[in-house]
């Protein structure tokens, strides 16, 4: 492994089929076990146990990239993606062993979340009895800029109903309409967080990583929350999942100052 590794990753996290719904409850039961301190020291003495503690999993073996087409029940849409976000978190630690094993240092590069961009579904569990109905008429508020009206209306909404990524991305938008731009940014972050149907990069992802960086102690340029805190302010980005070459440019000064400061240079 080479002294510096650069990681600029982690954009499509749910693009793969990594875990069969069947197996959910399985899952949950394993890592609940995994996570006992006290059970992971016996384990670790005697692996054998483990054949008798945890559940047997139906194994998927990923051969090539492959988009997941399964649809799932509405009601297990929000497990997956815990437990997709808990696998993810293993595999940040994994990756953690070996750069440190390899006494190798590591710059990570949050990848940017166009989170301007709409939710692609509400949890099941989040809309409620005219919900729907009540999202058209602020979206159409908002439509003849009537924006004060309609964000007061969301807020209430969202107190009434929270969990709701629809919800929380028209009420940015209508922040954003007000010119509240640090609350817009709030709410477009929530409204991706709480998306049932996440495609591309995630604000979730990027928080875990986040969190792996400060607990390893590794360094960190967080692309994605400089670009965040553009909004309302400049086009950040080119097309659903790309920023504007001008951002790019500015990221790579930041790698090479960072490469510089490593080397000595």
């Amino acid at each position: 492994m080479p002294g510096l590794i650069i990681f600029h990753g982690s954009a499509s996290e749910y693009f793969e089929k990594k875990i069969d719904p069947i197996d959910f409850p399985t899952y949950k039961h394993n890592i609940k076990l995994f996570q006992n301190p006290s059970l992971a020291t016996l384990l670790m003495s005697f692996p054998v146990i483990g054949r008798f503690i945890y559940h047997p999993l139906h194994y998927l073996f990923m051969n090539k990239i492959t988009k997941n087409e399964e649809e799932i029940n509405a009601d297990l849409k929000m497990s997956s993606i815990e437990i997709n976000n808990i696998i993810f978190h293993y595999e940040l630690e994994t990756l953690a062993q070996i750069i440190r094993k390899s006494n190798s240092d590591l710059i990570v590069i949050t990848t940017p979340v166009n989170i301007q961009k709409a939710p692609h579904e509400a949890c099941a569990q989040s809309i409620t009895s005219g919900i729907t109905d009540f999202q058209s008429e602020q979206a159409n508020k908002m439509a003849q800029q009537n924006f004060k009206n309609a964000y007061y209306s969301l807020e209430k909404l969202i107190k009434s109903s929270p969990g709701n990524a629809q919800s929380y991305y028209l009420l940015a938008n209508a922040a954003l309409g007000l010119g509240l731009f640090d609350v817009a940014r709030d709410a477009y972050i929530k409204a991706n967080a709480f998306d049932c149907a996440p495609e591309g990069s995630s604000v979730l992802i990027n928080q875990a990583i986040r969190q792996w960086v400060l607990k390893n102690s590794f360094k960190i340029i967080d692309f994605d929350d400089d670009l965040s805190h553009q909004i309302g302010h400049n086009d950040i980005f080119i097309n659903d999942h790309y920023p504007q070459d001008y951002y790019y440019q500015q990221v790579l000064t930041s790698i090479t100052e960072a490469i510089m400061r490593y080397f000595r240079l």
